[in-house]
Parts: structure tokens; sequence; C-alpha cells
């Protein structure tokens, strides 16, 4: 009898280091954990991208939809106030480099909301108490080649780009986008 219980106590072993052969070791379920983790990580790092992208996707077609609106209404304002509002390209540069200015307040600059359903002026009564709306800053820069001032008074279109920035309350803009315009003039 004692025999027969060894063999069976011999096979019971044999079963237990069989079974434990089978199974992963602590080292292998932790090296399997990190291997995951890493590759989560990597995806969720896509998928911040991907919203990023998404997101200034939204915001630029904001963008243009403010530039529709402010060029619907240049176009039913009076032709000099038009043209007093456009900026060259070098004012443009020197109000983006004077030292300590706040080219918010100068009074050709035009900013929108972020849903672009608000457009208008710095001084204009929609800002009232809304300063922190402004998202979109928006310059009309004349083309010196095409709409030179010294021409104003006889063209018969006004040309410009809109150059768009965002967020408006950073000086240098985060973002940025140049659109061309024009005004007609009707005689």
């Amino acid at each position: 009898m004692t025999m027969t219980m060894a063999m069976e106590l011999g096979a019971l072993r044999r079963g237990r280091q069989e079974a434990s052969s089978d199974a992963f070791s602590l080292v292998e379920v932790v090296i399997a954990l990190g291997i995951f983790a890493v590759g989560i990580a990597v995806v969720l790092r896509l998928f911040t991208g991907i919203s990023d992208a998404a997101r200034l996707t939204g915001e630029t077609e904001a963008g243009i939809r403010a530039v529709e609106t402010l060029l619907g209404r240049l176009r039913a304002r009076p032709w000099e106030e038009v043209a007093d509002w456009l900026m060259t390209a070098e004012e443009l540069r020197r109000m983006d480099s004077t030292e300590g200015s706040e080219p918010k307040t100068d009074r050709r600059l035009f900013f929108a909301d972020a849903t672009a359903d608000r457009v208008g002026q710095d001084r204009d009564p929609l800002w009232s108490g809304r300063e922190r709306e402004k998202y979109f800053e928006i310059a009309l820069v004349r083309d010196e080649n095409l709409s030179p001032i010294s021409a104003d008074e006889s063209a018969c279109v006004l040309t410009f780009t809109t150059q768009v920035r965002w967020p408006a309350s950073r000086r240098d803009g985060l973002h940025q986008m140049v659109l061309s315009g024009s005004v007609f003039r009707e005689r």
C-alpha cells in the first residue's frame, strides 16, 4: 500500500510541476502589463493629436465665418470708411513689434468671438463687458500693389488681405491665417 501511495504522491507532484510550467510567472505577468500600458499610452496620444487637429479645424472654420461676416459688413459701409480701416503691411509689422504696445486698441482691428457670432471693432458696444470673449483678431492689410493709397479717389476696388490671429489674448497669436478680400465701389 505504501508503494501505491508513493506512486500516487509522485504522480501528484509531477502534475503540480507540469501545471506550474503551464502557468505564467509573476515576472512575465508584470512585463506583459508593462507592454500593455505602453500600448495604451501610444493609442491615447494618437487620440490627443486627432482631437487637437479637429479643434484647430473647427477654430479655422469659425475664423473663416468671422471674415465672411466682416466682409459682408464692409461691403455695406461707405467706401471712405473702409479705406480708412485698411492698414499697410508695414504698419501691421510695426504694431506687432512695438514693445509693450497693446495692438487690441488700434481702431482698425476687428474682433470676433470663438463662434464668430459677434464681429466688431474694439470699441463697439457688443464688446462692452465681454473683453474676454474676443477670440479672433482680424486686421485688414491693404494690397499696396493693386490698391495704392494714392489711387483711392479714382479706384473702383479696394483689395486687401485679412490676417486672422487667435487667440486674440496673445500678442503673437498661436494660430494665424491670411485670406484675400476686396470691396467694390459702385458708381
